[in-house]
């Protein structure tokens, strides 16, 4: 799924919005018209009783720096969806049978909300950029409604089915609004592109090596070239020989005119 900016008049995607903006405070509002029924159930204390809301309340201002770092991992679209998800398994394990579940599930609800509480202003900015302030409003109206409807109709409710089944209804709220959220985002997001597959590229063929082309040499140079070989060819010309020595003998002097 990509996250991208759709049309303000998306019906689907407005439904889903407000369905999850709901889901922000029934299931931690519906707890305290049931702690008497719960207490006396599960003999718990009072403080025990209280340490239900405690709970949930401690998760909603200790784990909401999580929310930013998992939608910048997985986006904002899902970061809700898995929120809203985790909320109805924390509703749900809530209802169940034992105090350690009933801890253990009040604090995955309230983790639950802790994200969702971040996330619900920053999916206001990118589905709907020109009516931010019509959406916020929008969905904090909503929110605060279900904490009121929850609060008035859990008491009915468990006086009918059992504070068990009261104190789990917020989780099939949670998967219809996770249900239709999802709906929303598929409608949403454009089809992707079918895969084809592409031959690899042949290897280019080697190219044969040329020889550098050689320069035009004037006729003159070629000339000039050829006659400088050729008088390194030829042998040096040879010394002339040095005279015979004298043979041993009396020494003649040069005549003078008294030989004569």
């Amino acid at each position: 799924m990509r996250e991208i900016v759709v049309r303000r008049g998306d019906a689907l995607l407005i439904a889903g919005f407000v369905l999850a903006a709901l889901n922000l405070r029934p299931a931690l509002a519906g707890v305290s018209p049931l702690l008497p029924a719960i207490m006396r159930d599960l003999g718990l204390s009072p403080a025990g009783g209280g340490a239900i809301t405690t709970v949930m309340v401690a998760c909603l201002g200790l784990l909401a720096p999580v929310a930013p770092a998992l939608a910048a991992r997985i986006g904002l679209d899902r970061t809700l969806l898995a929120g809203l998800l985790v909320l109805a398994a924390g509703v749900a394990l809530r209802s169940a049978d034992g105090v350690p579940a009933l801890y253990c599930g009040a604090a995955l609800a309230g983790t639950a909300i802790a994200v969702m509480n971040v996330v619900m202003p920053g999916l206001v900015k990118q589905h709907f950029p020109d009516r931010v302030g019509l959406f916020t409003g929008l969905y904090v109206s909503v929110m605060v409604s279900g904490a009121a409807a929850a609060s008035a109709a859990m008491v009915p409710l468990a006086g009918q089915t059992g504070w068990r089944a009261a104190a789990g209804a917020p989780a099939l709220l949670a998967l219809l609004a996770a249900a239709l959220w999802r709906a929303a985002l598929t409608k949403a997001a454009p089809p992707r592109p079918p895969r084809t597959r592409t031959k690899a590229a042949p290897p280019p063929e080697p190219r044969a090596r040329t020889k550098a082309a050689q320069p035009e040499v004037p006729p003159a140079e070629t000339a000039r070239a050829a006659a400088g070989a050729q008088q390194l060819a030829s042998p040096a010309p040879s010394s002339p020989e040095p005279p015979p020595p004298r043979p041993p003998g009396r020494r003649t002097r040069p005549r003078t005119g008294r030989d004569r």
